[in-house]
């Protein structure tokens, strides 16, 4: 007997509002696509993007590129001594698809609130990631 999963699938016309939501002018994640190239392709790439996260949530699986980043060093404090390791904090630039994706989640579960916070000690080289997620369903 197969078990069957309901979820609530993205339609063309949420994929679009989120990706007129998404900030402009951000750099390019590993896959070198900046926002801005999504915005400006022809309206049928919108449509293959719904069908494309739409598969990802019958499936469940997402492309491992979702995960990857490039983290850049940003100095917290310029008044402060630029060569301590501990005036800096590390900030992850990922994929605009993965952005845009996570962008129809949030808005298709109606999140309000999300705090997630990736905290990078430069110095002892590990990673702490706290999330904080607060739901308030339409049911």
């Amino acid at each position: 007997m197969s078990q069957r999963v309901h979820c609530t699938l993205f339609t063309v016309e949420t994929v679009d509002k989120c990706l007129t939501s998404v900030k402009l002018g951000k750099a390019a994640g590993l896959d070198g696509i900046e926002v801005e190239r999504l915005l400006y392709a022809h309206p049928l790439l919108i449509v293959m993007l719904c069908v494309l996260f739409n598969i990802m949530l019958i499936h469940g699986v997402v492309p491992r590129m979702f995960g990857n980043g490039i983290m850049v060093p940003i100095v917290k404090n310029k008044n402060r001594d630029i060569t301590s390791l501990d005036n800096y904090k590390g900030v992850t630039v990922s994929t605009c698809l993965s952005k845009l994706f996570e962008t129809c989640i949030l808005c298709t579960v109606h999140m309000k609130t999300i705090f997630i916070h990736y905290h990078y000690s430069l110095n002892s080289n590990k990673i702490r990631v706290v999330v904080m997620l607060f739901f308030f369903l339409d049911l």
